[in-house]
């Protein structure tokens, strides 16, 4: 496909339109963007319909700690065990 002076124009109106122009702009900009969802989020919460995605990901991250420690706990048991029968 051969990009046409055309559609450069539009793509290059479209992008200064949107605003993103400048962050793909290789001159850099000091423009800063912000993400509004942590921010409503922080305000106001998360929808019903993140709910369940949210609590899946905090049970599992949960488990993983508890995973964690009991793999430490038994470490330091076989090396409690190995201590007492060199003894």
């Amino acid at each position: 496909m051969v990009q046409t002076q055309t559609d450069s124009l539009w793509a290059t109106t479209f992008l200064s339109i949107a605003g993103i122009e400048s962050g793909y702009s290789l001159a850099g900009t000091k423009t800063r963007r912000m993400d509004t969802m942590p921010l409503h989020v922080a305000v106001n919460g998360i929808f019903s319909h993140q709910r369940p995605a949210w609590n899946k990901w905090k049970k599992k991250r949960e488990a993983e700690k508890v995973q964690r420690v009991e793999a430490v706990e038994a470490m330091v048991d076989l090396i409690t065990q190995a201590k007492e029968e060199g003894q």
